[in-house]
């Protein structure tokens, strides 16, 4: 056995970052499909799919006995190339939390530098860094929230949902939610808009929507950040003219690109329904 792995091994056991390896027979469907598909586009580039221990771990971040999964793409599963799902930001990072009805994609998607599982508490807090800083994160109940805004929920018993974590680069606050598109100052009507979530982007244009999910902030610099799609080169960047005012610019459908003002939702300015 190579005697520099087992020096790396004994060196991260002692240090509590030890990560526990999730067999690809074990993973639940949303994780085995998820491969599959990383796999192919693998083979596209010319590289070779084999992803190592610290690609996807285990714990049980939400305390049910069933193990979740997180997925690093910091640790490259694709030898030979260079990995696809980095930005300026860093590498994304997701979460895969179990349910009664299966393993769904938690609302955690960071872009930064590898996560570490803190797994002597309860539940296992998630370290975070990336270019806006470092957050830590905990499962809440519903969500995952810093740690801080979680355990101020648990002490006050309200019960509410706490605030989502700050994404790479989320120093000045991500343009998140839902944004209708304007002209001359004025929400159209019927109403068009664009839907910024973590994850997932979703625009409705002239009747059509079009969701694209495995999105991720890439970075906000100046009033303006950028997001970015996994796998693909879609890239959107969204400009904050005001508190409630947004230029939202990106590709659209096959062959379309949009560039347009919106609005915040909200009286007088209803998201599409």
């Amino acid at each position: 056995m190579n005697r520099h792995l087992v020096a790396g091994a004994a060196l991260a056991a002692l240090s509590g970052l030890m990560p526990f390896p999730a067999a690809a027979q074990d993973l639940p469907p949303i994780l085995r499909a998820e491969r599959e598909r990383l796999a192919a586009e693998c083979r596209q580039m010319g590289g070779r799919f084999a992803p190592g221990p610290s690609y996807t771990q285990t714990a049980d971040f939400n305390g049910d006995g069933v193990p979740d999964y997180l997925v690093d793409d910091n640790h490259n599963p694709c030898q030979g190339t260079q990995s696809i799902y980095c930005g300026s930001g860093g590498c994304s990072i997701e979460v895969y939390i179990s349910s009664p009805t299966g393993h769904r994609r938690a609302n955690l998607n960071f872009l930064g530098s590898p996560a570490v599982i803190r797994r002597g508490e309860t539940p296992p807090a998630i370290a975070l860094s990336g270019r806006g800083g470092s957050l830590v994160v905990r499962w809440d109940g519903q969500r995952f929230a810093r740690a801080s805004a979680a355990a101020a929920q648990r002490n006050s018993g309200t019960g509410g949902v706490a605030a989502a974590p700050a994404p790479a680069g989320d120093s000045a606050g991500a343009p998140l939610g839902a944004w209708v598109f304007t002209t001359r100052g004025q929400c159209v009507q019927p109403a068009e808009g664009v839907l910024i979530e973590p994850g997932r982007i979703l625009i409705d244009f002239g009747g059509d929507r079009i969701t694209y999910d495995r999105t991720a902030l890439d970075r906000c610099n100046g009033g303006t950040c950028t997001f970015r799609q996994r796998g693909t080169s879609n890239r959107w960047s969204a400009q904050r003219l005001a508190a409630d005012r947004i230029s939202f610019h990106g590709p659209y459908g096959r062959n379309g690109t949009l560039r347009l003002d919106a609005r915040r939702e909200g009286p007088g300015c209803p998201w599409p329904r």
